[in-house]
């Protein structure tokens, strides 16, 4: 077997800031609304130290049949997890299946399931891309955060805030 070269992402940043959320949890499939763009690499522990298992929120792609482009900048969406319907109008990153970072300006419906987000597209360094906005492509909502698992205790959520200023080169190589 041939060695294969690995490629690496660097993190070009002087500084860095961790968001720390503490709350209680009652059910899996609670919800945290962050005001922040986004965080990456969350983890999340029970206040006894034990890991629990984490996600971003997500929303549903729809195209209604209309293919978007790299260059689209208007976005229809259902949502898709949690089912909330509570979120930021605007100012936070959606990640695609293909890695790009979508800075979402304004979401039209943030109290409703359906709506359009009108968009900046490939930030922090990523690329714009038709892959990933296609109908039914789901898109992780970098500032919403859903648990998974069912306790009834506190919990304590961490991870790495995005910038707010959207050309800033984070994942670049």
């Amino acid at each position: 077997m041939a060695a294969s070269k690995t490629t690496f992402s660097r993190f070009p940043l002087t500084a860095y800031s961790e968001e720390v959320i503490s709350f209680v949890s009652d059910d899996s499939g609670d919800w945290i609304v962050l005001n922040c763009p986004g965080i990456i690499c969350p983890t999340m522990n029970q206040t006894t130290g034990a890991a629990m298992a984490i996600a971003h929120g997500t929303f549903q792609v729809l195209n209604g049949g209309t293919a978007y482009t790299a260059t689209t900048t208007s976005i229809v969406y259902d949502t898709d997890s949690p089912d909330s319907t509570t979120r930021l109008s605007g100012g936070y990153y959606v990640e695609t299946t293909s890695g790009e970072y979508i800075y979402v300006l304004n979401d039209s419906a943030p109290t409703a399931n359906t709506g359009t987000l009108t968009v900046v597209r490939g930030c922090l360094g990523t690329t714009a891309s038709a892959t990933g906005v296609a109908t039914t492509n789901v898109l992780q909502i970098k500032n919403v955060i859903v648990t998974a698992a069912d306790v009834n205790c506190r919990v304590n959520i961490r991870g790495v805030i995005l910038p707010s200023e959207y050309r800033s080169p984070l994942f670049t190589e």
